[in-house]
C-alpha cells in the first residue's frame, strides 16, 4: 500500500481568486471560438464581418481615463465615430475589404471586416466635453479627465479614542 505524501504547510502556495478572472478567462475563451467558426460563406469580403471586435484597453492614467482601441486599416475620418451617451462611450465604424479578389484566387482571409461597435462604461461624474480623440498607427487613443471623487488618493480615517459605545445586552431577571 502507498502512503500519500503529507503537504507541509510552506509547500502550499496561497492564490488570490477574482471573481473577474474568471470572466476575463471565459471572454476570451469565448473570442477564441468565435475566431475559428466558418462565418458566412461566399466572398472573402463577408468572411468573419460578424464577429470583429477591436481589442480595446482601459486603463487609469494619473487624473484621467485612457481608452485605446486597435483598429488598423480603418480610415478615422470615414469610418469611426466616437459618442458618449448616458456614462457609456461608444466606438463604432466599419473596416472595408481594400479590392475585389475572386474567391478562387484567395489562399486564406484572417483578417476581419465589416461593422463594429465597443461599448465602455464610464465612471459618474465623467464630463462627456471633455473627451480627447487621438488616431495614429491603427491605434484610436481616447482620454478623459476623471471626476474628483475617483481620482486616485488616500484619506486618512481619524479613529477616536477614549469613551466606548455601551454594546452589552442588558436582561430583566
Amino acid at each position: 500500500m502507498r502512503v500519500p505524501r503529507q503537504v507541509r504547510r510552506e509547500d502550499m502556495a496561497l492564490i488570490r481568486w477574482s471573481p473577474f478572472d474568471a470572466l476575463t478567462a471565459l471572454e476570451r475563451d469565448m473570442q477564441q471560438i468565435m475566431d475559428r467558426l466558418p462565418m458566412s460563406a461566399g466572398s472573402p469580403e463577408r468572411a468573419v464581418e460578424l464577429v470583429w471586435r477591436p481589442k480595446v484597453d482601459v486603463f487609469r492614467e494619473k487624473d484621467a481615463l485612457i481608452v485605446r482601441a486597435e483598429l488598423p486599416g480603418v480610415n478615422p475620418d470615414k469610418d469611426i465615430e466616437v459618442s458618449i451617451e448616458d456614462r457609456v462611450l461608444h466606438i463604432s465604424g466599419q473596416r472595408s475589404f481594400d479590392r475585389e479578389i475572386d474567391e478562387e484566387d484567395f489562399y486564406l482571409a484572417e483578417r476581419s471586416y465589416g461593422s463594429f461597435r465597443r461599448d465602455i462604461m464610464l465612471p459618474e461624474g465623467v464630463d462627456a466635453e471633455q473627451l480627447e480623440a487621438h488616431f495614429e498607427n491603427g491605434v484610436l487613443s481616447m482620454k478623459i479627465q476623471l471626476p474628483v471623487e475617483v481620482q486616485p488618493g488616500s484619506r486618512r480615517i481619524p479613529i477616536s479614542v477614549g469613551t466606548t459605545v455601551d454594546t452589552e445586552i442588558k436582561t430583566e431577571g
